[in-house]
């Protein structure tokens, strides 16, 4: 396989010191990459808790999730560093943890305090991979122009208005289109079936055309090549072909349960994305709900399509592919919508890695990282490990499940009001353990008696070592 002749790679890299800004331009050596390098694919979708028959969810479908972990290791515990598409993008795609980063909000680009080379397109571009986008990879269309990527797709489309499709515009601004934080919550009421003529022009399907014809391409040209591939939905407005939204009749579904009336309290900065959404009837709730069971599903059958590309070409042979989402999404519980809290549903992601030489069918029950992706993609694809990295490989649980693993999770986000405090979280697998500013507001959850977390046990005597040992091991 031979790679892209990139001549002098020159990358820009902007430093900031202080409070001031400095930008200045630097040359980075390309570098050959071994002998036998591997191919390497990320698919990143957008807003996907583990709502998903592969994780044994009762109602979604996913089939091609469950097909994907088949053929590869699907990871029950995996976690996200921060439940906010932009700070945990940057983590993941630089390898460095939130508080290296310094991203805690929607609107600081990635490389604010970090050099582009760090990250993950440009690492590998460095090395001679001809780097390839589909969709929303990093947070914003303008932080995408920051990195080395060889080519793009275009897929910048405004929102129309409620039951009107997505119509591709080539003229749309690079600026963020759809509402985005939790500003867009508004969306959850707003339901979108496409009827046939629209679905064509859907967002995740134009994804798929997309990578399918650069895949041809790169097998053509035997390039040595890294695709980087975003599905869009379930991030809101819920949008799916009307097929699909059949398939979850909003009176089938089932409500989240409330936490039980002698329920201890949780902090009330652990709530506080309640006021990011609507007010909801239990029948717009159960509408909400079921339009994003719908897109998860259309999201799956476009996974489908995609891998009927990667047995066409046989990408299996020599790519590692990696299928994850940058963080979950609650749909109701604890009476919250969105992101922006430390509950499972959020901070829980699905994971599964496909590569050479890795057994397929196997699942892995210890807490990893998203954090963890970035050594593992270089060590699976045959590269020496970049300096400064803040994850772990997962090769070890890849070649045995059961190998020595005592890593926790952990995870952050910034507290209002309070500068850049972070509160803080972590789950060794078994708890789960908060803590929002300071010790005295605290939750504590026991995942396996109480997996929907209803009950705080942080002031319950009885735990108390329990919550001395995860507090020591808060990030």
């Amino acid at each position: 396989m031979r790679r892209l002749a990139h001549g002098a790679l020159s990358v820009g890299i902007s430093l900031f010191l202080g409070c001031g800004r400095e930008q200045a331009t630097v040359s980075v050596a390309p570098v050959p990459a071994p002998p036998g390098a591997k191919n390497v694919l990320l698919i990143v979708v957008d807003d996907l808790n583990t709502a998903l028959s592969a994780y044994g969810h009762p109602v979604v479908k996913t089939p091609n999730v469950e097909e994907l972990a088949r053929r590869g290791v699907l990871f029950e515990r995996a976690y996200c560093q921060y439940p906010l598409c932009n700070p945990s993008r940057a983590s993941f795609l630089s390898g460095r943890r939130p508080r290296t980063t310094r991203i805690y909000e929607q609107k600081t680009r990635p490389d604010a305090h970090l050099p582009a080379a760090a990250f993950l397109p440009d690492a590998l571009h460095r090395f001679g991979y001809w780097t390839v986008r589909a969709g929303k990879i990093f947070h914003d269309a303008d932080f995408e122009k920051a990195f080395a990527w060889d080519y793009y797709a275009k897929l910048n489309y405004p929102v129309p208005p409620p039951g009107q499709p997505v119509r591709p515009d080539p003229q749309a601004p690079a600026a963020r289109v759809e509402p985005g934080g939790e500003a867009g919550l508004g969306l959850l009421l707003e339901p979108r079936p496409v009827g046939p003529k629209g679905r064509d022009s859907l967002r995740d399907k134009r994804v798929v055309e997309h990578v399918s014809h650069q895949l041809k391409r790169a097998r053509n040209k035997r390039l040595l090549f890294f695709f980087a591939v975003a599905f869009h939905r379930p991030h809101l407005p819920f949008e799916a072909p009307a097929g699909f939204f059949k398939m979850y009749p909003p009176e089938s579904i089932e409500l989240p349960p409330a936490a039980p009336a002698d329920a201890p309290a949780v902090p009330e900065a652990a709530l506080r994305g309640r006021r990011f959404a609507p007010p909801m009837t239990d029948a717009e709730a159960r509408r909400a709900i079921a339009g994003y069971y719908a897109s998860v599903s259309y999201m799956d059958s476009q996974l489908g399509a995609l891998m009927k590309t990667f047995d066409r070409l046989d990408v299996w042979r020599d790519t590692v592919v990696v299928f994850t989402s940058d963080h979950g999404f609650h749909l109701g519980e604890h009476g919250l919508w969105g992101k922006l809290s430390f509950y499972e549903e959020v901070l829980r992601v699905p994971l599964v890695v496909v590569a050479p030489g890795v057994a397929g069918g196997q699942r892995v029950a210890r807490p990893v990282e998203l954090v963890d992706l970035y050594p593992t993609i270089f060590e699976l694809a045959g590269l020496p490990q970049p300096e400064g990295l803040e994850g772990r490989s997962l090769a070890p649980l890849l070649a045995d499940p059961q190998a020595p693993w005592e890593r926790p999770a952990g995870s952050v986000l910034a507290l209002e009001g309070l500068g850049r405090r972070l509160a803080r979280s972590v789950t060794d697998g078994r708890f789960r353990y908060s803590e929002w500013g300071s010790s005295r507001e605290a939750e504590l959850y026991d995942l396996a008696a109480d997996p929907r977390q209803l009950r705080n046990l942080a002031q319950d005597p009885a735990f108390a070592a329990e919550r001395k040992r995860l507090a020591a091991l808060l990030p």
